[in-house]
């Protein structure tokens, strides 16, 4: 299996006039001295770790004596977003608009594989298409 780091190298070989940013959330940050390289992923990535609102930074604390790019890891907060698949669901089977919900490219395959369309009985994200008529 590739590694980040592997992944993120041949993306700069590709590219090395780009600078390169590693978003994830702050709890697999918290986890990065069980990554493979995490200091040489750091050298090649500005890491930017998702919090939600409240998000205790000092558990990110114990990196900073154990890698030297700690430096490189930047805690942005980012608003929650109350969006789930039952929700897509039922706003398609209300004929309700996703648009903003989801990227336009999921919103076109959702539509042309008519995906959450069913036969007026199909249970569709735990509810029933004729109850919510």
């Amino acid at each position: 299996a590739m590694h980040s780091v592997e992944t993120v190298s041949i993306l700069r070989e590709r590219s090395p006039e780009d600078e390169w940013f590693f978003i994830t959330g702050a709890d697999e940050v918290s986890n990065l001295l069980a990554w493979r390289d995490p200091d040489r992923l750091l050298e090649q990535v500005v890491m930017v770790a998702a919090t939600r609102p409240g998000y205790d930074l000092s558990k990110l604390d114990h990196l900073e004596a154990a890698l030297r790019n700690f430096d490189r890891i930047f805690p942005v907060e980012c608003t929650r977003v109350d969006i789930s698949a039952t929700g897509i669901r039922r706003r398609m089977l209300q004929s309700k608009s996703i648009r903003y919900l989801v990227p336009e490219g999921v919103r076109g395959i959702i539509e042309h594989r008519r995906l959450y369309e069913g036969d007026g009985k199909r249970a569709e994200g735990g509810i029933l298409r004729e109850e919510i008529r």
